[in-house]
């Protein structure tokens, strides 16, 4: 494992930069999204491989930043107009989520307690079929 220390936090945000620019130079270059690149980035240069970067004030800032500004750029990009002409269907189908969450919910509640008899039933099918097969 490749042990870098740094001595201040500029230094580290000056390599953290460095480094997302080059993977998302790559991942452009792959035709793959940038948000994903910067994604790997901070999973290799974090404390579960390289260990460059651990929890600190510095880094929860830019990462509250960062988060910042991605949700001020997908706010840029939204068109209120879809939103409008899309609202109905999201609606219904979140609508008919709720209701196949509610059947299932109760299903399960209706069914519990047949589990006992089902997993007897199960078991007692398991041991008939392996009894089979050793004879």
């Amino acid at each position: 494992m490749l042990e870098i220390q740094f001595h201040d936090a500029f230094q580290e945000f000056a390599a953290l930069l460095l480094l997302s620019a080059l993977v998302g130079l790559i991942a452009t270059r792959l035709r793959q999204p940038l948000i994903v690149a910067f994604i790997a980035v901070g999973i290799l240069v974090g404390p579960s491989l390289l260990g460059w970067v651990h929890e600190s004030m510095a880094v929860d800032l830019l990462a509250e930043i960062g988060i910042a500004l991605l949700l001020f750029v997908v706010g840029l990009k939204l068109d209120l107009h879809l939103i409008r002409t899309m609202g109905p269907v999201a609606l219904a189908a979140h609508n008919q989520l709720d209701a196949n969450q509610l059947v299932a919910a109760n299903a399960d509640l209706v069914l519990m307690p047949f589990a006992d008899a089902a997993e007897r039933l199960v078991l007692t099918l398991d041991e008939r079929m392996t009894s089979k097969r050793a004879s």
